[in-house]
């Protein structure tokens, strides 16, 4: 652990991993290297420090040696979810490599179905912990605008064991930017817990978004390489939506041309005697 924490480099890291199994007391088949072997009372292996701690190099040399990007903690968290809980890959602006090395588990729950989106809207309900859960969320949804065809629905409408949505846990913290992110990708406002409740019981705006809006920024999420002019883009048209909508209607109805009917319409051409 503490090789983790000093500095970001595998060959130490993958030494001691070997010397750990070596230990027959450690180890069921010693001499051979146990790359998800446990490293503290809580369940977390080598690969869950090093993506928490932003040591990207490790990340990248445990998965090469066979680390399961899928494993649990014993409260069934991945390093993925294990990175999003602590600030190192946000003070470091490092998490889009991350999550490019990790994003085969954006899917995998907890024990207690929580997804990902769950623990990153949590996350913004810790004081001081708003903008990198901004950030975190901004680039699991840029990855899979980018990656996956933009198929944001089978994620930010997943239920945990309560019933909550990534959206009513955002809206019960309420961290409207948050809300919002999630409303442009479509997640489901109607969505209830197990007590019955629902984002707009935490204040969440009950008008649904149009096609426009949410065609408009799933296209700009896949279109774009450059997450900064996606976020200025995208608060840019929630600023200005309403003028935008209201200019489009006039401009529309100013240059509607109106047919005759067809019996109604006389020809152009000059009789013919």
């Amino acid at each position: 652990m503490a090789a983790i924490c000093q500095r970001d480099e595998p060959g130490p890291v993958l030494d001691l991993l070997r010397e750990i199994a070596s230990d027959p007391s450690n180890n069921a088949n010693p001499g051979i290297l146990d790359v998800d072997i446990i490293l503290d009372n809580q369940g977390h292996t080598g690969l869950h420090l090093a993506a928490s701690l932003a040591r990207q190099r490790t990340v990248t040399a445990l998965i090469a040696n066979g680390a399961d990007i899928h494993r649990g903690n014993y409260l069934g968290e991945t390093p993925l979810i294990r990175a999003c809980l602590a600030t190192h890959n946000a003070d470091q602006q490092c998490f889009n490599t991350l999550v490019a090395s990790l994003n085969q588990s954006i899917r995998t729950l907890d024990t207690a179905k929580k997804s990902v989106l769950h623990h990153v809207t949590a996350l913004s309900g810790v004081k001081g912990r708003a903008a990198p859960a901004r950030y975190y969320l901004d680039q699991i949804l840029y990855w899979i605008a980018q990656h996956q065809g933009g198929d944001f629905r089978s994620l930010v409408d997943l239920q945990d064991e309560h019933g909550d949505t990534a959206l009513n846990i955002a809206a019960r913290v309420g961290n409207r930017s948050l809300v919002r992110t999630l409303l442009d990708v479509n997640a489901n406002r109607t969505l209830s817990n197990k007590l019955g409740l629902r984002p707009g019981d935490f204040g969440v705006e009950t008008e649904v978004k149009s096609d426009v809006t949410l065609n408009f920024m799933s296209w700009l999420m896949r279109i774009s390489r450059n997450l900064r002019v996606v976020q200025r883009l995208r608060t840019f048209w929630h600023r200005y939506e309403p003028v935008l909508r209201h200019l489009y209607k006039r401009v529309r109805m100013s240059f509607q041309v109106r047919l005759p009917h067809p019996c109604q319409r006389q020809s152009t051409y000059p009789c013919c005697l």
